[in-house]
């Protein structure tokens, strides 16, 4: 991804098994990965009473990227589904947009 404003998906999730959780969307990301669109995984380690454990990214150079992400589409989506059905909650969605990003000059 090499927009300033790039557009992203947050998966907030709540996560049982984080070492199967893990292993099946690295699995998965790589069948999709691309220069247009990404994905990263956080562990949350302090939630206070939430309960979000991971917080799930994918993001793309723009809105029509993220949309056009072929990730539901990949050949491992339902072998993903079925991995992680019993193993995680969606806890909340979001669509944003990198407004500024600060970096060091160095």
């Amino acid at each position: 991804v090499s927009s300033a404003n790039a557009m992203s998906q947050w998966f907030a999730l709540t996560v049982t098994d984080p070492a199967a959780y893990v292993d099946a969307w690295s699995d998965l990301a790589e069948e999709y990965q691309s220069d247009s669109t990404n994905s990263s995984l956080f562990a949350i380690n302090a939630d206070g009473q939430g309960g979000v454990t991971h917080l799930n990214v994918i993001t793309g150079n723009n809105m029509t990227a993220l949309s056009t992400d072929p990730l539901a589409e990949s050949r491992g989506w339902g072998r993903f589904v079925s991995k992680v059905s019993d193993i995680r909650t969606v806890v909340n969605r979001s669509v944003v947009m990198q407004v500024k990003n600060y970096s060091p000059t160095m």
